[in-house]
């Protein structure tokens, strides 16, 4: 579940090009048409959310922006899947397969960015907890 830090720092470097990916599909969707919303806004937000963790190796406590960050993102999407429920329970018929193929790929984008968040909330989390620990270690007294 969890990605391993190479994986981690690749994202990292990335993020730059998620951006300029994610708004290119965004923009392909609001000026061309093409059915793009989903996985453009999700790509865009990997690259967003990527930026603050260049240093997550070093720097302790930004496990807290990844839980943040983390409960943030599940209820937009939560929002987008009842949206497209509503809207295909309503009578409205999927109208295409790229419609389909957006939804899947936002999906799976979202899945990247769940496990980034979360390896980046649990690593750097060992990393704060077991540096305090170090600098606080005073010997137990046993009386």
């Amino acid at each position: 579940m969890l990605l391993k830090p190479r994986t981690v720092d690749a994202v990292i470097r990335a993020a730059p090009w998620c951006m300029c990916g994610g708004a290119a599909l965004f923009f392909g969707r609001v000026y061309v048409g093409t059915p793009s919303l989903l996985s453009g806004i999700f790509l865009f937000s990997l690259g967003i959310y990527a930026v603050p963790f260049r240093s997550w190796q070093r720097e302790r406590g930004l496990w807290m922006l990844s839980a943040f960050f983390l409960a943030m993102v599940l209820p937009i999407y939560a929002v987008f899947l009842y949206a497209s429920m509503i809207t295909g329970l309503g009578g409205a018929v999927v109208k295409n397969a790229w419609t389909m193929l957006d939804f899947v790929a936002g999906t799976l984008v979202l899945l990247l960015l769940v496990r980034f968040l979360l390896t980046l909330a649990l690593l750097n989390g060992r990393l704060s907890f077991n540096t305090r620990r170090r600098a606080s270690a005073r010997p137990l007294v046993v009386r």
